[in-house]
């Protein structure tokens, strides 16, 4: 089957100059190489990405922005206070509280319980990502909520999910005190643990304060919304069953002896597309984007038919179900940052995809890219420096500069960035496999419309991107 690329053509999800995907057989396409070298002919840079040479340019920049037609609901993103991952911060906080611990053995939970019972007022973090350390009644009868991290050091991403219940309806004051870190996430409400609100708090120090209303219904309040091991399964059983080409796998067992779920869809020949997410627990709004991410990946008109024709997708969401289930900062069940990890690969959640990708070269399969979804404290994207791989230099700043035409006015920032020495997913790849890849990180207050807006025109037009890439043997 031979791809064809239809010149000035315009359909909802046609992009001129670039994409029109089509069939042969009665089309007034171009083959693809020609288009390659009418693309090549045009540079331009979009300057809401980061600096870099383009191949591409102008072409791209226009591809994205009539992708950018398919949707109507473009909205401009809320400015978030930049702050690079690995930003470290100190807090302190009493030593005394009471509460409760409680050892639990099924596998989809976490190690231990928390509760907290003031006799009128009742805490739990008895779910699967629920977390506090300790409680205390203040002297002016407020309650004091310590959030402790899994173990330190730790990258400061304090996390708290719990519930609270009361026998009469009151209102009550809260604080949250974090421990060794400043708070990070803006507290939410919900009353079933699907709509959530964002409250209304004031911060101060490394301890963020609120009201709240409670009763004997209860109530759950969280830093980020709740999407739990179990809540992967059911989205990755009703993938499977909506793509019949989706094949669902096992990669492996983590460090508690929890699944690593994953699903691989198999094109006609050797390329693969790795997608990766939620190495690190409380990073919700990055698992938004990979779900819309993915999706649009899968069902988008024109598009999804012809990249899936031709590439191999792995899709690994939930690489750290142990910090999942137990509500953890950062790290996975031996204290560990799994993105320090992938260089010296000694946790089995790592080793588990390590060994997947070697299985797949072994097979005579060929890496062309990889995505990690995660959040941080804006929309930013981390990637591998153009020069630093001889291998398709400009992948990365091309399709970016595709996607800010199509997201516009939302910006693109693109941080090119090599670092040998700290083991993260997309370094191993360029240095382990010689390939790029992207850290998609997405801010934590995101307007939750606009996360699924980029993430979706992210699929496409890296579909777009990788459709006209030269077929491995007209490259060589």
């Amino acid at each position: 089957m031979f791809i064809w690329i239809t010149a000035l053509r315009f359909d909802p999800y046609c992009v001129p100059a670039l994409v029109c995907l089509m069939f042969a057989g009665g089309s007034d396409g171009v083959p693809v190489e020609v288009a390659l070298e009418r693309l090549a002919a045009e540079e331009a840079v979009v300057p809401s990405v980061g600096v870099g040479a383009s191949v591409m340019g102008a072409a791209l920049a226009e591809a994205g922005a009539e992708l950018a037609a398919v949707d109507d609901d473009v909205a401009e993103a809320e400015a978030v206070s930049s702050q690079d991952e690995g930003a470290d911060a100190e807090a302190g906080g009493p030593e005394e509280g009471e509460g409760s611990e409680q050892d639990q053995e099924a596998s989809d939970e976490p190690t231990t319980w928390v509760s907290c019972d003031f006799s009128d007022v009742r805490f739990s973090a008895e779910f699967p990502q629920g977390r506090f350390g300790r409680c205390e009644r203040g002297d002016d009868g407020r309650l004091i909520l310590h959030l402790e991290p899994e173990s330190t050091p730790i990258n400061p991403s304090p996390w708290h999910a719990f519930t609270i219940e009361s026998d009469e309806p009151r209102t009550i004051e809260i604080e949250i005190r974090s421990e060794h870190a400043r708070t990070r996430y803006r507290p939410k409400i919900s009353l079933d643990r699907t709509t959530w609100d964002v409250m209304d708090f004031e911060s101060e120090g490394s301890s963020q304060f609120f009201t709240v209303e409670v009763g004997p219904e209860k109530i759950w309040i969280a830093g980020q919304e709740l999407f739990d091991n179990n809540d992967y399964q059911v989205w990755l059983a009703q993938l499977e069953e909506r793509y019949e080409h989706l094949q669902r796998i096992q990669l492996g067992r983590s460090e508690e002896d929890r699944e690593l779920p994953a699903l691989v869809h198999y094109g006609a020949g050797n390329e693969w597309l790795l997608l990766l997410g939620r190495q690190h627990p409380p990073e919700i709004t990055g698992a938004m984007a990979m779900r819309t991410f993915v999706e649009a990946l899968l069902d988008t008109p024109v598009f999804s038919e012809a990249f899936l024709d031709r590439y191999n997708v792995l899709i690994a969401p939930n690489l750290n179900p142990d910090g999942v289930a137990g509500g953890h900062w950062r790290h996975n069940a031996n204290g560990v940052d799994l993105n320090r990890d992938w260089f010296s690969l000694e946790q089995a959640e790592t080793q588990a995809v390590d060994a997947f990708i070697r299985e797949l070269l072994d097979e005579g399969g060929e890496l062309v890219y990889g995505v990690d979804f995660h959040s941080t404290f804006r929309d930013v994207y981390y990637t591998t420096p153009g020069d630093y791989l001889d291998k398709e230099p400009d992948f990365s700043f091309d399709w970016l500069n595709m996607l800010a035409a199509a997201v516009a006015p939302n910006p693109v920032r693109e941080i090119p960035a090599a670092n040998p020495a700290q083991g993260n997913f997309k370094q191993y790849m360029a240095d382990t496999h010689g390939t790029h890849a992207v850290t998609y990180e997405v801010a934590d207050d995101s307007d939750r419309m606009v996360i699924d807006l980029i993430a979706t025109h992210a699929a496409r037009t890296l579909m777009a991107y990788m459709l006209v890439r030269p077929l491995p043997d007209e490259a060589d």
